[in-house]
């Protein structure tokens, strides 16, 4: 099992197999990093040369792993790594010249999970590519940690809206609006959320 040295302790890593994708804008034909994809065991699904390609392969062949040797990340490959994030999640690892803290800061924004300056070091893919790999897995959690706490809030607001008018239509105290919300979910076989919603639209439509 591969594991991550940090003063003088070992953390065991979890491993998984690598199906990757390769966006290479530097070379036309077989590069290093792509030769290290191999060497390292990884299954290499399709080899692309332009950010336009990217989705179509990564739609094609479901990937967990995108990774990507650019001279510069411009614009439009930043825009491209966003939307993806945000569509089709995956293990993003960047290997460019590029050093500027600006850009690297910017590359991590928009979803890179590892970003290497200097595509020599292709040979430590395989350490690289583990680590970056339970980066996204820790940054997904917490995605859908955040998700559920903002659905809840949401729905809080909700429920409070709802008796709120209640009360205010109806002259009910709060317990009583609770209640109330509480029945008609029970009797409607609905979650209290949706008919707090549906109070909501009507009393709008009402005024």
């Amino acid at each position: 099992m591969n594991s991550f040295n940090l003063a003088s302790q070992t953390f065991p890593l979890k491993t998984e197999s690598v199906q990757a994708v390769l966006l290479d804008t530097v070379h036309n034909h077989v590069g290093p990093l792509q030769t290290a994809i191999l060497d390292c065991g990884y299954q290499l699904l399709s080899c692309v040369q332009s950010v336009d390609e990217v989705f179509a392969a990564v739609d094609q062949y479901q990937p967990n792993c995108l990774l990507i040797h650019v001279g510069y990340p411009d614009v439009d490959m930043l825009a491209m790594l966003a939307k993806l994030d945000q569509l089709s999640p995956l293990t993003v690892i960047m290997f460019s010249q590029e050093d500027s803290p600006q850009v690297i800061q910017q590359a991590v924004a928009a979803g890179v999970d590892a970003f290497i300056v200097d595509a020599a070091e292709a040979s430590r893919l395989s350490a690289v590519t583990t680590i970056a790999m339970a980066r996204f897995r820790d940054t997904q959690v917490l995605k859908q940690q955040l998700h559920s706490t903002q659905g809840k809030l949401e729905e809080r607001k909700l429920l409070d809206k709802a008796k709120g008018l209640l009360m205010q239509q109806k002259g009910f105290s709060e317990d009583q609006a609770y209640k109330s919300l509480r029945k008609m979910s029970m009797d409607k076989g609905q979650p209290m959320v949706t008919v707090a919603r549906n109070i909501i639209d009507v009393f709008a439509l009402l005024d």
